[in-house]
């Protein structure tokens, strides 16, 4: 195939889903010029520089299996400071393993199968077959397992771990072992970016233990030496860096608002912030709304940040209440520490659910299991699920 087709995906389409994309598009065509809204998370850099593709939230689409999921708006955001232009909606937009096009699910297509790509050179939309879309599975017996990053030229693979209060980056070449490249304690990794000449990662390090994700800074990893540099210190939240195609800016979100910064010096800012978000749970008691049962279920949908789970963007899975506290105490504690502070944890994290359900309980979702509420895996480790059961129904009020 030559890179002429594949930086068009419309000249390799049958008619019918070239059909399929006019009816779409009559449906979605792009919006006026506008201001995205918060929770802003970056895609994308165009190789020209002129724009950015990000998402934002869009509305709780309930699944052909009964399951519901969040869709995401898409927008391209020009770098010149112009107004942003909504592009579409979708299902688990992301970018394809070569970084060459943001793909999505649309919404309410016949065909479940259908994906749309947008060109990230060009902003250019269209469905994609598939099978384009392949990529060499990179890991080896012996990685770690955690979410996977893999190098623009398809050569090396980043893991990120997060699992049990400590946080790990491994990177390995094609054919070769990962190796361990940073380790964090009572810290989280995400957001990992490589950068376009595949020398460099940059991620976003947030601290564990306050349910508060106010202190998430950028840090850059150089692999060639190992090097760890912080890029930024202030008091709000970082997301979703994104390299430019020189590799000598980032692109983040940072206090609600994306900006550019340099990619090898530190930036230190101090904002306004909410400090009614900042509660933490051992500051935030269920009060004048406290009940002496605790809900039976709460819903909980998948942050893009969070790295422990392999489920899509924007699912919502309900979980019984109990079990949801037990899949959040080992991540927010170490699950060695003594049974005293593993029980403290327990009746926080139990508190911090329960209040977040009450300010909302009909709502399509309660919490996100990212560090915005509070960290949630999958798993759980028997000295603090003992701790959750020892304190079964406490709170703090």
């Amino acid at each position: 195939m030559t890179n002429k087709l594949s930086r068009h995906p419309l000249t390799i389409l049958p008619v019918c889903l070239l059909t399929l994309l006019a009816m779409w598009l009559g449906i979605s065509r792009p919006a006026a010029a506008q201001v995205p809204p918060a929770d802003l998370q970056l895609l994308a850099w165009s190789p020209g520089g002129d724009f950015l593709l990000g998402t934002t939230p869009g509305q709780v689409i309930t699944l052909a299996n009964g399951s519901s999921q969040l869709s995401q708006v898409i927008w391209q955001i020009p770098t010149t400071g112009g107004p942003a232009r909504r592009l579409a909606e979708g299902l688990e937009p992301q970018l394809s393993p070569d970084g060459r096009w943001v793909i999505f699910t649309p919404l309410n297509s016949p065909d479940p199968t259908t994906r749309i790509a947008i060109d990230v050179a060009t902003g250019a939309m269209g469905p994609i077959e598939v099978s384009l879309l392949a990529a060499p599975d990179l890991s080896l017996p012996g990685d770690p397992a955690g979410r996977v990053y893999r190098s623009p030229d398809g050569t090396k693979r980043a893991i990120l771990v997060n699992q049990f209060f400590q946080a790990e980056l491994w990177v390995g070449e094609a054919n070769r072992p990962a190796k361990l490249q940073l380790r964090g304690e009572g810290e989280l990794f995400s957001d990992l970016s490589w950068s376009p000449d595949g020398q460099s990662v940059a991620l976003i390090i947030t601290p564990l233990g306050s349910q508060v994700d106010t202190s998430g800074e950028l840090w850059r990893v150089d692999l060639d030496d190992g090097g760890a540099r912080q890029l930024s210190r202030n008091n709000a939240v970082d997301r979703s860096p994104v390299w430019r195609a020189d590799g000598r800016e980032l692109a983040v979100v940072r206090n609600e608002a994306w900006v550019i910064v340099p990619a090898d010096e530190l930036v230190s800012e101090t904002f306004m912030v909410d400090e009614a978000a900042s509660i933490s749970p051992a500051n935030a008691p269920i009060g004048t709304q406290a009940q002496f049962t605790p809900p039976i279920d709460i819903r909980v949908i998948h942050h893009a940040s969070n790295t422990c789970r392999s489920v899509p963007v924007g699912q919502i899975d309900t979980i019984a209440f109990e079990e949801y506290v037990k899949r959040v105490v080992p991540h927010e504690v170490y699950p060695s520490w003594p049974a005293d502070t593993l029980r403290a944890q327990a009746v926080a994290a139990r508190t911090y659910g329960w209040d977040k359900y009450l300010q909302n309980p009909g709502g399509s979702y309660h919490v996100t299991d990212w560090a915005n509420n509070q960290y949630m895996c999958d798993g759980t480790v028997d000295s603090t699920n003992q701790a959750v059961e020892d304190t079964t129904g406490e709170y703090l009020a």
